[in-house]
């Protein structure tokens, strides 16, 4: 027994010799300049890059068909994205429109595309031009509310148009693919009066 405890004490003697000597002689890890950890991130992040591609390398040889819908679907998606119009370009559509309404004659006007450009002035006028966009496409709406008037009608919720409402009476335009669809289907006979052609197979 006693030759026991005197093995044990011997044992934790060493032990904390051992703990005092790796304790005191700590190997120190040389500290990595800016430059070298730098480099180091680089050369991982180009490794990880590199692994992307050649997994969507292999993904698209394994699976052609599924790889090149993917590939339309998103050239889509960015061709809408990149043709996607603005507001600048309906207002520009606007002006372009009326400068040529007015070398027509008046009997020689379509009143439904005149009535059309007469009613989007006035809602510029009233500042009630409000583009929406969805990424994909935008809507002009004519905005019920107007930066520049604040009145009882324009606060009051019991009042206020519907969602119904909204999409019947206060949808402008739709804008897709770089082009105003209303806009140019309205001004596709500007220069025509078809209320003339009426007359004169009358008389």
């Amino acid at each position: 027994m006693i030759f026991r405890l005197s093995k044990l004490n011997s044992c934790r003697r060493t032990t904390k010799f051992y703990c005092s000597t790796t304790s005191t002689n700590s190997v120190q890890v040389p500290k990595k300049s800016l430059q070298q950890r730098l480099k180091e991130h680089l050369k991982a992040l180009v490794n990880d890059y590199k692994e992307v591609f050649v997994d969507c390398g292999r993904y698209v040889k394994e699976h052609p068909l599924k790889s090149g819908l993917w590939f339309s679907i998103g050239a889509a998606f960015l061709t809408c994205q990149s043709l996607n119009p603005s507001e600048n370009t309906f207002r520009a559509r606007v002006i372009e429109k009326s400068n040529e309404l007015i070398f027509i004659g008046k009997s020689a006007r379509n009143p439904e595309a005149e009535e059309h450009l007469q009613n989007i002035e006035s809602y510029y006028n009233e500042n009630q031009i409000l583009r929406l966009s969805f990424g994909l496409f935008s809507v002009i709406l004519r905005n019920f509310k107007s930066s520049r008037c604040d009145s009882f009608k324009e606060n009051c919720s019991y009042i206020q148009p519907s969602y119904a409402e909204i999409v019947r009476n206060h949808i402008i335009d739709f804008g897709f693919l770089n082009k105003w669809w209303i806009f140019d289907r309205k001004m596709l006979d500007f220069d025509i009066n078809p209320n003339e052609w009426k007359e004169n197979n009358k008389q």
